[in-house]
This record gives C-alpha cells, structure tokens and sequence, in this order.
C-alpha cells in the first residue's frame, strides 16, 4: 500500500547539531514518517558541517532522512547520499545546470532527487522533473490543474496556516507534506484523524487480537521491551486487554500494574517514556517482545535497564 507521509522539516543553518538531533529522535518517536533537513549555503565549511549532521541524523533515527543540498555537480548528489540519507532535495532557484540534476536522477533514481520550488516556478516551469517538493502554496486553479496533468510525486511543504492537511493531500500526486509546525505533536493521533478521513497513513495495526493470545489466569501475558538501537533488554512488565489495544492506539507501551491494579503509561510520571517501533509475538502466543526508543531510563531505580544486577559470571 502507498501511504501519505508526514515529513516534518528541520532548517540546520541556525540550529546546534545537539539540538538539531534531539529534535529528529522527538518527530521519529513520536511518528513522523521521515525527515526533511536542509541547509542550502555555498560555504564549503558551512557544507563539510551539513554532511556531518547527516551521518549523525541516519545514526540516530531509523526513519528515512531526506536531505536538502547545495547542489553544483553530480559529486554533491554523491557525498550527500554516502552519509545515508535516503532522498536528496535540490533547489530549482539556485539550480545551474539542469544536465547535472538529470545525471543525479539517473544515478541515483527519479524517486529519489526533489526539484524544490514554489508555486509560481512551478505552474511555470517548462522543465519537467518526476519528484517535487512545492512551497509558498497558493492552490491557484493553474497549480491544481498541473499538479493532475503532470506525472510526479510531489511532496508539499506548507507552514499549514491558512492550508489544512486534508486540502493538502487531497491535491493530486501528493504523497506527503512536510511543515516545521508539529513540533511536540502527537503525529500518530494526526495520522489516525487524517486517516479517518479517507487517507491511507502509515499507522500501528496488529495481526493479532489480544483474545488470540494465552494468557494467565488474570488475563495477563508478560511483555519483554528491548532497545530497537542495541537491543538491550530493558525491562519485563504485563500488559491485558485494554493496555495492548492502548498501546496499538497511541504508540507508546502501556502496561497493566499488577500492584496498583491500574493502566500504566511507561513515562507519565517519569517522562521516560517508551515509543514502539515493532511488536512480536513468541511460537506459544504467551509472551510479547517490545522494540522500543527508550527515553532515559527504564527501571525505577535509575538504571538505564532493569537487568543490572549480576547473579553468575
């Protein structure tokens, strides 16, 4: 199935690498399809330290990173895609030479290079590219019109002030949209509201009802998390019906507290929380292994794992 994707943008030019990595491990766990960042200066220092960020960026998030580039020569396209970005973004406005950009798209596929331009280049650009990313969106009839006639797959990027999300993907060949206005949003719960209506999103479902597992006698079955990064196991908890289904819906491990008898969201209390990024079931049905993105530590105690304690060497 071809999802619409929420990409949100980060603009490096002004931003720490710190802070520019803290804030793309926020959008992954807390669902964004990919990443857009860019940084579009000519300054070969300015360059040298963009394609540092982007290995740092691949390292730490394990969703699809889309990179907007200074762009001169094929050599460009080749350093950026090595730091293992997915996709590169060029600028239309700063493009000198259309035959380099076409020698990209041939190395390296059509999918995978954007021509990035706003609105009015677009509606009048004779040069046809198959991947766009679209700006400073209008939606005038002569935009909409292009945007069905032309084959491509267009990503749109939008501040979404005055344009609405379900406008935006309902506009021709769009297959993602990218903005800097979901900072600290819930992208899952958007992803679910937009798949509500009518929009194929990439959200959490399961194989599985909870009545198909074994369960003890309480209606419990233990769920081991584990590092997705490392795999380190973390911790061993419960989860019953209300929990897993709570857990699909919002992306984040919830457990059943045998001791309090209640719902446990790991991380409302200590903001260590656990973001899923698969869930697997063993041969008997009887126990669930959680990958998760484990914000600070997992075991009451401080440590970054419950297993710290050695019984044999």
């Amino acid at each position: 199935m071809s999802y619409k994707s929420l990409v949100p943008f980060i603009n490096t030019e002004s931003e720490s690498t710190p802070h520019i990595i803290q804030r793309a491990i926020k959008y992954a766990d807390m669902g964004a399809d990919g990443l857009f960042v860019f940084r579009y200066s000519s300054n070969p220092v300015e360059r040298d330290d963009f394609l540092s960020i982007l290995k740092q960026l691949v390292n730490a998030v394990s969703i699809p990173v889309i990179a907007g580039i200074f762009f001169e020569n094929i050599e460009d396209a080749k350093r950026a895609f090595n730091t293992g970005v997915s996709k590169i973004a060029i600028q239309n406005k700063r493009l000198n030479d259309y035959d380099a950009f076409d020698e990209a798209v041939k190395l390296f596929g059509k999918e995978n290079v954007y021509l990035e331009m706003d609105e009015k280049e677009f509606v009048a650009s004779d040069y046809n590219s198959y991947a766009y990313i679209l700006k400073h969106l209008s939606l005038s009839d002569e935009f909409l019109e292009k945007c069905a006639a032309h084959d491509c797959d267009i990503m749109l990027r939008d501040s979404l002030r005055k344009n609405d999300m379900n406008t935006l993907l309902n506009i021709s060949n769009t297959s993602a949209l990218s903005t800097n206005a979901w900072v600290d949003m819930d992208l899952i719960f958007i992803k679910k509201e937009l798949a509500k209506s009518g929009h194929d999103m990439n959200i959490f479902t399961t194989n599985l009802s909870f009545k198909d597992f074994k369960t003890d006698a309480n209606g419990l079955i233990p769920v081991i998390a584990q590092d997705y990064t490392n795999n380190e196991v973390l911790m061993l908890a419960y989860m019953n019906e209300e929990s897993y289904n709570h857990t699909i819906e919002t992306g984040r491990m919830t457990y059943y507290s045998r001791s309090r008898q209640e719902l446990w969201c790991k991380g409302d209390t200590s903001g260590h929380y656990q973001y899923v990024q698969q869930l697997y079931i063993d041969c008997d049905n009887d126990t669930i292994l959680a990958k998760v993105s484990q914000i600070g530590a997992a075991c009451h105690t401080g440590n970054r794992t419950c297993f710290y304690r050695e019984l044999i060497q």
